[in-house]
């Protein structure tokens, strides 16, 4: 009950997302009441409260894995609460041991393609998606996974290779537009925003626009996608969730392909609206930070 209503939350309608939560709420600590020794109990927490939580929620995972080692999904929740975080290198790490745990598992092999490929370890993610495809040949989150993973490196040409693969699964509604990759190749900013005032996707138009410079239209289009979800108590926070409760994962914000947004202050207010900022000034800090050190990271730790 608290995983099917967490993962289905979206589709039911506004009037009715109240009451299911408190369900799902109380079906989860009675999960954990019957079997508190059971890893699994202490994840549905995460996908029933807003993302603004993060930090919680990783704490509640690890917690949960020290709890378990061998609970079959802690760790491929674990991995994508990290990278939501930025920090890509451990998620992936969190993602291998999902699957010794169980390799045929299709989620934890997504999950792996995906942050391979983000990495730029695209030999691996690879290898790793045909297998995973032979397993699984019917499978969209591996084709989906794959493709996100393209997206944030910010490589159009890789993504426009594999969607146009023959026999591809990428609907054609979902597709990057090859005028758009076209025009990244090109340099083309005008002709970008000619297209993304069409019907492309838009997180693919964030990315790009962001690379070829245009950074007002980028940061426009975040304003779509990363909508202010803070509230000033609990339950304005949960009304403000449940009005928007599929919003996009955050692990793009933190990738190499929004990097040039970075170099823009108004990141910091996207990055602050989801709660990403005030996750990373408790001291868990992204790969870009760590490991990059980019620039705005002195604004990160600065706290003003």
């Amino acid at each position: 009950m608290a995983f099917n209503t967490g993962f289905a939350l979206g589709e039911l309608p506004r009037n009715q997302r109240t009451d299911a939560v408190a369900v799902a709420r109380a079906a989860s600590e009675r999960a954990q009441q019957l079997a508190p020794e059971f890893g699994d109990v202490y994840i549905p927490w995460c996908i029933l409260h807003s993302m603004v939580n993060t930090a919680e929620c990783e704490d509640r995972l690890r917690a949960a894995m020290r709890k378990d080692t061998d609970a079959p999904f802690v760790m491929y929740f674990l991995s994508a609460v990290v990278a939501s975080a930025g920090r890509q290198a451990e998620a992936l790490d969190l993602a291998r041991q999902s699957l010794v745990n169980d390799r045929y598992k299709v989620w934890a092999i997504a999950r792996a393609v995906r942050t391979l490929e983000a990495r730029g370890r695209t030999s691996e993610a690879e290898a790793l998606f045909a297998q995973g495809s032979r397993w699984w040949p019917d499978s969209l989150v591996l084709v989906w996974s794959r493709r996100e993973g393209m997206l944030a490196r910010g490589d159009f040409e890789a993504m426009e290779r594999f969607e146009r693969e023959p026999g591809s699964k990428v609907l054609g509604t979902d597709r990057t537009p090859s005028a758009l990759v076209a025009a990244v190749r090109e340099g083309n900013a005008a002709a970008a925003k000619r297209i993304c005032k069409g019907s492309a996707p838009l997180k693919a138009c964030m990315v790009a626009l962001g690379k070829l410079g245009d950074t007002d239209d980028a940061f426009a289009i975040a304003g779509q996608l990363y909508p202010d979800l803070r509230g000033r108590t609990e339950a304005e926070e949960d009304r403000i969730w449940l009005d928007h409760p599929t919003v996009l994962p955050l692990d793009l914000l933190s990738s190499d392909g929004v990097a040039p947004l970075r170099r823009d202050p108004r990141f910091l207010a996207v990055a602050q609206r989801v709660g990403l900022l005030s996750y990373w000034r408790k001291g868990r800090l992204p790969d870009f930070c760590t490991v990059r050190r980019e620039p705005v990271c002195n604004l990160i730790k600065d706290g003003r």
